[in-house]
């Protein structure tokens, strides 16, 4: 499939016809579910991102339908800090889902290049992802549920999307709300113990996204990184790099230090949305 569209295989007219639209130009990274290519539009030069998934590699039917509602999700929202979906095509073998293209790659990358981020630009990053996720919540009932540096894209223009959807649910929907899913230092611990996922889940990833952008690193770190379900043993991060437990907390001022300490303490959403922590950052 990461070949298909150079030498589509049992493809129909109408699939070979969509894929012939486009030129790819190279690999992105990979996640659990497939694998990133960047690809051109070929009727306006336009640069896309197409996430590649073979359906005879996915393991169930159940990663196969978080795959499926991954897309439903994506092509129902419409917002300036979520990365668009363009379309969906689907031959004998892959789904292609058709992405924008974030020119600065993720979070995590500029993370592990910066060792931290300043405060006014922590403010414009985790201000914009509070944002995406009042929207999920509010006008979908989606919780996210993996809310972490690698899940979020940097725009050419500096802009951060919240994008790899595939963990996200309807509150309402009852499959699967009480496992623990996502990534071990960003789980808040009513899910750990078995309590399931609400809204409130996002916002504590969100207080520990904010520690490690200010910081350099997560508040909790376990020993060893434990795989996941979004862990990929099989090819290299788009990050190029790795979060590590001795990686050393780069040093923040004392309002930052105090609202990432407030952030995870569970006073995210209200901190943000009102500027009552961190200094006079941003204006």
């Amino acid at each position: 499939c990461v070949s298909a569209i150079d030498g589509l295989h049992n493809s129909g007219p109408t699939t070979m016809s969509q894929l012939a639209d486009y030129r790819l130009l190279g690999e992105l990274g990979c996640g659990s579910l497939g694998r990133v290519l960047l690809v051109r539009l070929q009727s306006s030069r336009t640069l896309r991102a197409m996430k590649v998934v073979e359906r005879g590699q996915v393991s169930s039917a159940k990663q196969l339908a978080q795959l499926e509602a991954e897309g439903e999700v994506l092509a129902a929202i419409s917002h300036p800090y979520i990365v668009k979906l363009y379309h969906t095509i689907r031959d004998a073998a892959c789904n292609y889902y058709v992405l924008a293209y974030a020119a600065g790659g993720d979070l995590m990358a500029l993370i592990l290049r910066n060792g931290r981020i300043d405060e006014p630009a922590s403010r414009v990053v985790v201000g914009s992802l509070v944002l995406a996720l009042q929207h999920l919540h509010e006008e979908y009932s989606v919780v996210y549920r993996d809310v972490k540096p690698e899940n979020v894209l940097v725009g050419a223009d500096g802009h951060v999307l919240l994008a790899d959807f595939n963990t996200a649910r309807r509150l309402d929907d009852d499959t699967d709300g009480i496992t623990a899913i996502g990534t071990p230092e960003y789980v808040a611990p009513e899910v750990v113990g078995g309590d399931g996922y609400s809204f409130a889940a996002d916002w504590w990833g969100i207080g520990v996204l904010l520690h490690e952008v200010l910081l350099g690193q997560p508040p909790f770190m376990p020993s060893a990184r434990r795989a996941g379900p979004n862990s990929a043993s099989h090819c290299s991060s788009a990050s190029g790099g790795e979060r590590t437990s001795d990686r050393p907390a780069v040093p923040a001022d004392a309002a930052a230090a105090d609202a990432a300490a407030a952030a995870v303490a569970g006073q995210q959403q209200e901190a943000f949305l009102h500027g009552e922590k961190g200094g006079g950052g941003g204006g």
